[in-house]
């Protein structure tokens, strides 16, 4: 098992705040966006996934580390 990676796309997915892509510590990847109203979403991965549980809270700070 890996370890999370949170990138964040030098210009964002029109439409969007911010975008970028996310690899889970088990090795899935996934798009995130982020709508105008602050909505995150995962793009990707299937209906079902659900990413490992202690990567949530990683993937939340990548974020606003990212974002800043």
């Amino acid at each position: 098992i890996g370890e999370l990676r949170v990138e964040m796309d030098q210009v964002a997915i029109p439409g969007m705040i911010a975008s970028g892509y996310v690899i889970f510590s088990d090795g899935q990847s996934s798009k995130w966006t982020i709508d105008n109203s602050g909505r995150l979403g995962l793009s990707g991965v299937g209906q079902d996934y659900q990413p490992p549980a202690e990567d949530i809270p990683k993937f939340q700070q990548e974020l606003h580390r990212l974002l800043g």
